[in-house]
């Protein structure tokens, strides 16, 4: 469901339309954002006061937050300005003052294929009939609070641009968290969705990670691809290169005894049980396989790479099945692994692992 979906207009006693837009728990509690009620109020009456003394009839219009420079996840960015909107909204009403239509809005954004600056998307906004644009901006103090300012800005022809008020700023108890779309798991040119859900599982391990098949650059941080490769192989063990040497002494012997001359059975003994013998069946099959996980950043394109290696051991007997029923359990277990470290370094920390743990544990 968007979060712009339920707008309902709201009919004031003076005739003034301004449309009421439910907050959806999710986007209040999107990164274990906390702020008080009282806080975002304070900063929308900062906002409105002078815009209320102002003559005549103006619409406005809440600018998304330039998340390029904020350095704040696009679920975190769509709950700040849905709260200041609404309280806003609150501010206005019964004045010549009216919202313009999340609707409207949110039709805009559906048509950007990248994020607008503050600049560009001003102009959009103007274009579609705001007087006055509100301009959040976050700062982040830390990795767990942000700093809220917005200020107005004139946008119409009348208002010509000039500063109308600004806010005080705000801290709100925001931990860092991320949106990934995950495109999918490819071997070769091939996509393989059997494999996607064990990506997915890894990057959800990690706190502050959450998963969307909302691929728009206003609701998704990071797109993720991981490009798997495998080997297999054969290797010589103790037993096989016994049983080798072994046969080789065996086959001595019977060649040995079989120069005596005449009908010798012990030739034909020894020769009987090195062939009986097959060191290649004391060999292992090495099942070998390495994963490439990206995250691609929707706003600069920056990349984060990860690269997991693993190997799994199974007899050289083995069924067909059962070494591709070893194969698929090894690349899902290094899928699983992958997401998690790149999730891991995205938010900035380390994964936990048991001393002796590996991939096949």
């Amino acid at each position: 469901m968007s979060v712009f979906s339920g707008i309902a207009p709201k009919f004031f006693k003076h005739g003034y339309v301004v449309f009421v837009i439910p907050v959806m728990v999710y986007s209040l509690s999107f990164g274990s954002m906390v702020a008080e009620g009282s806080e975002i109020s304070d900063l929308a009456s900062d906002l409105v006061k002078p815009i209320l003394s102002l003559s005549g009839k103006h619409k406005i219009a809440v600018s998304q937050i330039d998340r390029s420079k904020s350095k704040i996840s696009a679920g975190l960015s769509q709950a700040l300005v849905e709260r200041i909107t609404n309280s806003i909204q609150q501010k206005i009403g019964g004045s010549k003052i009216s919202l313009m239509e999340r609707a409207r809005i949110e039709d805009i954004m559906k048509e950007q294929e990248e994020f607008q600056d503050v600049e560009e998307f001003s102009k959009l906004l103007a274009g579609m009939g705001a007087d006055i644009v509100i301009f959040p901006t976050v700062a982040r103090v830390d990795d767990k609070t942000i700093e809220l300012s917005a200020r107005s800005v004139g946008v119409s022809q009348k208002l010509g641009g000039k500063v109308l008020s600004a806010s005080n700023p705000v801290r709100i108890d925001s931990p860092i968290s991320y949106t990934i779309k995950v495109v999918g798991v490819k071997y070769g040119d091939v996509f393989k969705e059997n494999y996607k859900s064990s990506l997915i599982s890894g990057l959800s391990k990690i706190k502050g990670i959450k998963i969307t098949q909302d691929a728009s650059v206003y609701s998704t941080d990071f797109k993720a691809t991981s490009n798997l490769e495998f080997d297999i192989t054969t290797k010589e063990t103790v037993e096989s290169k016994e049983a080798k040497q072994g046969q080789n002494v065996l086959k001595a012997f019977s060649g040995a005894f079989g120069s005596i001359g005449g009908n010798n059975p012990l030739s034909g003994v020894m020769g009987s049980i090195a062939k009986s013998t097959n060191p290649d069946d004391l060999k292992l099959k090495i099942i070998s396989v390495t994963v490439e996980t990206k995250l691609v950043n929707v706003l600069d394109k920056s990349i984060i790479t990860v690269e997991e290696s693993g190997e799994k051991e199974v007899p050289f007997t083995a069924s067909k099945s059962a070494l591709k029923s070893g194969l698929k359990s090894l690349v899902k277990s290094i899928l699983q692994s992958s997401g998690e470290k790149i999730a891991a370094r995205l938010v900035g920390v380390k994964v936990t692992k048991n001393k002796k743990a590996g991939l096949l544990d």
